[in-house]
């Protein structure tokens, strides 16, 4: 299990930092392979993608 505050939590799911950089900086405590699979399950989609209408 990790832990981590909240502004390390918003870093990680908007991708600015990942799970091994957060470790190296003692931001992130226990183990980052569990949070490293879960954030790899995340969408990433460009939002300004094309919308088909009828």
């Amino acid at each position: 299990m990790s832990t981590a505050a909240m502004p390390e939590v918003m870093a990680l799911f908007e991708k600015r930092l990942s799970p091994e950089e957060a470790a190296k900086r003692g931001l992130l405590k226990g183990d980052t392979s569990s949070l490293a699979g879960f954030l790899a399950l995340l969408d990433t989609f460009r939002p300004d993608f094309a919308i088909v209408e009828p």
